[in-house]
């Protein structure tokens, strides 16, 4: 009997958590391509709230544009940030006098599972476990490229059009919010900074080189699978999306 709290404990540590405290998001929002007007927007996670036996915290903002000075408080922006041990992150708020919950990203997930929510399908393209470049603490994290499908079933790169979720940080692109942030419309999202007690534990590099990968790669060892993770035991000849050595191609 003794045994059963060490096992629990151990498979909620399995992922590093997103709910930890003491850290703070910095976001960026270009408004318009044409003449920029950026803005930025800092999240903080606060308090200890259960629901439907998941840990959930609030999730504290304040925002200012380019130029001005930021604010000194934070307030409660209604959005309630929680992740059960497998390591899928779900948001909670109000929308229309009824509560939502979506989960926007899931660190347990395998090469090929797809996401929907709000016309933005999402297709995982490669999980590896990674040491980012621009951290300060060299910590190896969990990272998940996914890519974006539209209806016909063409493929946007993932760099422009895609996503990196970064275990115990969030989507590079829209921080916390994840797919729920893909929902705002007319802005260019990036997320800047995520520190924990003040170390950076993630810095925006560049559009391209998110990260490093220094080791514990996939293998590249060719199987085929399908959108759903199933294996394939040939080429695929079948009009569709697959996926190899972690990588979507498309059969016309």
């Amino acid at each position: 009997m003794s045994l059963l709290p060490f096992t629990v404990s151990a498979q909620e540590l399995q992922y590093e958590s997103l709910l930890d405290e003491g850290k703070v998001w910095t976001m960026q929002y270009v408004l318009s391509t044409y003449q920029p007007s950026i803005r930025y927007e800092m999240y903080e996670l606060r308090g200890n709230t259960i629901i439907n036996g998941i840990p959930y915290k609030k999730l504290y903002s304040k925002d200012w544009s380019d130029g001005q000075p930021e604010p000194e408080e934070m307030e409660f922006s209604g959005i309630y940030v929680g992740q059960d041990s497998q390591g899928a992150i779900f948001l909670q708020y109000s929308m229309n006098n009824h509560q939502e919950n979506v989960k926007v990203m899931d660190f347990s997930t395998k090469v090929g599972d797809t996401y929907s929510w709000n016309q933005t399908d999402l297709v995982v393209l490669s999980v590896s476990d990674t040491i980012m470049e621009n951290s300060a603490d060299k910590t190896l994290r969990k990272c998940i490229r996914v890519g974006e499908l539209c209806a016909n079933e063409t493929y946007y790169d993932e760099v422009v059009y895609g996503d990196l979720w970064i275990e115990g940080v969030g989507s590079a692109k829209y921080g916390l919010l994840g797919l729920l942030g893909v929902a705002r419309v007319g802005a260019v999202c990036k997320l800047m900074q995520c520190k924990r007690q003040n170390t950076v534990i993630y810095d925006y590099k560049d559009e391209t080189t998110f990260i490093n990968h220094v080791e514990r790669q996939p293998a590249k060892d060719g199987k085929f699978f399908d959108l759903q993770g199933h294996q394939l035991t040939a080429l695929p000849t079948q009009r569709g999306i697959y996926i190899r050595d972690g990588k979507k191609f498309v059969v016309k």
